[in-house]
């Protein structure tokens, strides 16, 4: 399995909602106002521009990129649980 890895940018960013396509795929987050793509903020985390999280129940979760079969991806780092936050948020 891939590392997961996060490099902290200047601007740390909440993501709020997500979208999912028909195969429950996130294609794109909520964040500072404004939809973005998941491959917007994976090069974003990837180059060291901005951080992301979720807080889901209370709970804060820094937001990394994970290498996939189909590229990389988005994931919440754990935070007590095994679930990925992204999952859990409201989506649009």
């Amino acid at each position: 399995m891939g590392r997961a890895r996060m490099k902290g940018g200047d601007v740390v960013r909440q993501i709020t909602h997500v979208h999912k396509d028909n195969n429950d795929v996130i294609t794109q987050c909520y964040s500072s106002g404004a939809w973005q793509a998941v491959s917007t903020i994976v090069t974003a985390i990837d180059r060291g521009f901005d951080s992301y999280f979720t807080e889901v129940n209370g709970r804060r979760a820094d937001v990394i990129t994970v290498p996939g079969v189909n590229g990389k991806y988005l994931r919440s780092t754990p935070d007590g649980t095994n679930i990925n936050n992204l999952d859990y948020l409201p989506t649009a």
